[in-house]
């Protein structure tokens, strides 16, 4: 494990000039509160992201631009991440600023007091939802909740935003194939009896660029976890 206190793997998909507010978020949230640096994980050399990436490099070491090539897609660019890093503490976080970063200090002490998964829940007292497709977000709450009532330990387990140690990730094998990644780490360590904590935040939908998230598509993958955790 390495010396810094945390690593954060970011999946990017042509976010273009917003990824500066990522970038800025982090430092305001982050700085003088924890050791940190971030993979900004792309899948193709035109991507839209990668020269502002290079730009705040060339300030700042923390901002590591990483092609994957693990195949494309957001799972991939998370799995190819979390296979770079070597740190005992690694958290996700959006490309599109919608995470609270704000809540990553306080997530990381609760890994410090032992937590293996530490979850940004957005329907816990605390938490907010603030945009986004009303039908994503009453599935992700219900199925959250339910889960919730039987042992899982945190009420937003479909939420990307978590921290994760690194010890469970090198023990865990990875087989989501879509966005459905934290609700399979989340019940892999709930069947594996592991600490999971929950954490309040907001989530806030994306205020530039396309989101990527297909409902649809992914739902079945969803449901196998959900599922999983049960039978």
């Amino acid at each position: 494990m390495n010396e810094n206190k945390i690593e954060i793997i970011i999946p990017v998909y042509n976010e273009g000039a917003e990824i500066n507010k990522v970038y800025r978020h982090l430092v305001s949230a982050l700085d003088n509160k924890l050791n940190w640096k971030a993979y900004f994980v792309y899948d193709f050399d035109a991507d839209t992201t990668i020269p502002h990436l290079l730009d705040l490099q060339k300030s700042d070491f923390r901002v590591i631009p990483l092609k994957q090539t693990l195949g494309k897609g957001f799972v991939n660019a998370i799995k190819y991440g979390f296979q770079q890093t070597q740190a005992s503490a690694v958290a996700v976080v959006m490309g599109d600023d919608s995470d609270e970063l704000e809540k990553l200090p306080i997530m990381y002490e609760e890994f410090e007091r032992g937590a293996m998964i530490v979850s940004s829940t957005r329907y816990a007292k605390g938490g907010k939802y603030l945009g986004g497709n009303f039908l994503k977000k009453n599935m992700s709450r219900i199925a959250g909740y339910i889960l919730y009532l039987f042992g899982i330990g945190t009420t937003d387990p479909t939420n990307n935003f978590k921290l994760y140690s690194g010890k469970f990730l090198q023990q865990v094998k990875i087989e989501s194939i879509s966005g459905e990644i934290a609700l399979e780490l989340v019940v892999k360590a709930a069947k594996m009896k592991l600490p999971i904590v929950d954490v309040p935040g907001i989530w806030k939908d994306r205020e530039g660029g396309i989101s990527k998230f297909q409902l649809i598509k992914w739902l079945p993958n969803y449901l196998k976890w959900f599922l999983y955790y049960f039978f």
